[in-house]
Order: C-alpha cells, then structure tokens, then sequence
C-alpha cells in the first residue's frame, strides 16, 4: 500500500507502463501483483543495461545499433513469455496455435514481429501481433486486421505476403513470408552510404511495390527504411508493415486532429 502512490504517479507520466499495465492488469487478483510484474521486467532490463555498460567497459566501445537490438529483444523475449502458450522445447519462446515461436524480429508502434514456424507446412514465417498497449483500442484492432487485408490483395514481388490472419486471446496477429535478412535502415547503420547502384535498385524495387498496392487502391503511408526489408543476398527490396494502409477513398478510421505515420 505505502508504494501505491509511487506507482500511480509513474503510470501518470510513462506511456511505456501504461501500454504494459493496462495489458496485464486483467491477469492478476490485485494491483500489488500487477506492481510486481512491472518491476520485475524493469529489474530485469536494469540488469541488461548494467551488463550493456560493463561491457563496453571492457572492449572500449561506446556500443552499436546491433547491441541495443540486443537488448531489445531480451525485453520483447520476456515479454513473450507471458503472452505465448508454453512450449516444452526450451528454446523456443512459446507456442501460438499452431506455430512455433522461435524469436522476436522487431518491434513498433503497431506491433511486435516474431520469427515463427509452421509445423504444418514445415517453413519459418514471420508473426506480427498487435502491441498489448494498443489491443484494447478497438479502432487500433480494425486498422490491425485491415493491414493483413489489404496487404493480402497486393501481388508482387516487392510485398511481403500475408498467409493468414487469427486472434489469441485478446490479441489479433498476422502471419507473413518470412523475409531473411534485415532492414533498409540497419543496412544503412551498418554499412554506411548505398552505391548508386544499390540506391537505385532499391528505389526502383520500392517503387514497384508502391505502384502494385495503388492498383489496389492502397496508400501504405509509412515509407521509411525500418519497413524495407532487404533479403540476405542483398537483391531484393520487400515492402512490409501496412499497418497505416488506407483504401484511398475510406477515411473511417482517421480523424480530424489525428497524426498517423512515423513523424
């Protein structure tokens, strides 16, 4: 009881807690345990972060974009754990219906992106479920659900495919081809500058994909270099997360005052 008022004041100001206690919040039988579960995660990155620190300590590096992804998915990986059906292997994170969930890819403002197998079909695929902070916003659900829609109807080689859209629980997900290599914007961190050839290629491919989603009526209205995804033999530019998609003449999940996209 005396730690209520501390907690209530740090939900007040940290959208962060806010998403994850309001997601959790209806698993427990009171808000102490609530309480508990968020220090927990937030020990466990505390920890994370101490070991990131030691060591850059000890090689002398001021850290790289690879290491913070590090770190990041330690955090989604715990998180998945609570949300996925447990699995007896104990490498992997869980279980989702009939997919096996191997290890988170990435994270967004949509979304979180899980590397998945289809023991069906025998293949890896990707999984993206609906962030747990913004599942329980109804318009947030449609616009989810409309991604694998309207992502689905777009042919082209320059679109990652839809295979298949559910629900766990509370929680909607979609599952795409999985796409090996990394994105537009890691390359670029890692790599440097593009040679105008890659540039081109990439603009071209990007471009293709764009014109086949606008004969579908599409705009996908969040073309940055996080959602490029660059196949591991460095040919192929994909165009993923349509989750801002709008049919061109539908307006009915936007409204006056309301920002989407990556500012």
């Amino acid at each position: 009881p005396e730690q209520l008022p501390a907690l209530e004041k740090h939900l007040s100001v940290c959208e962060q807690c806010q998403g994850v206690f309001d997601s959790k919040c209806s698993h427990y039988a009171d808000i102490s345990t609530a309480a508990l579960w968020l220090r927990e995660l937030g020990e466990k990155e505390s920890r994370l972060g101490e070991q990131k620190v030691e060591s850059q300590h000890a090689t002398g590096s001021t850290g790289t974009n690879r290491e913070r992804r590090m770190l990041q998915s330690e955090a989604i990986a715990d998180i998945a754990k609570r949300m996925f059906d447990r699995s007896e292997n104990p490498l992997l994170l869980g279980t989702l219906d009939e997919y096996d969930v191997v290890e988170p890819l990435g994270a967004g403002g949509m979304g979180i992106v899980f590397k998945g197998y289809d023991r069906e079909l025998q293949r890896f695929v990707a999984i993206k479920l609906l962030s747990p902070s913004v599942s329980l916003i109804g318009s947030a659900k449609q616009r989810f659900v409309r991604e694998a829609q309207s992502a689905a109807s777009i042919v082209s080689p320059f679109v990652v495919p839809i295979h298949a859209v559910a629900s766990h629980g509370e929680i909607p997900y979609l599952v795409m081809s999985y796409v090996p290599g990394i994105n537009l914007q890691e390359l670029i961190e890692e790599s440097g500058a593009l040679t105008p050839l890659q540039a081109v290629r990439i603009a071209r491919q990007v471009a293709l994909g764009l014109a086949a989603a606008h004969e579908r009526g599409l705009i996908h209205r969040d073309i940055k270099p996080g959602n490029i995804l660059i196949e591991r033999n460095g040919q192929r530019a994909v165009l993923t997360d349509f989750g801002l998609a709008q049919a061109a003449d539908d307006a009915s999940l936007t409204h006056s005052g309301l920002l989407a996209g990556t500012p």
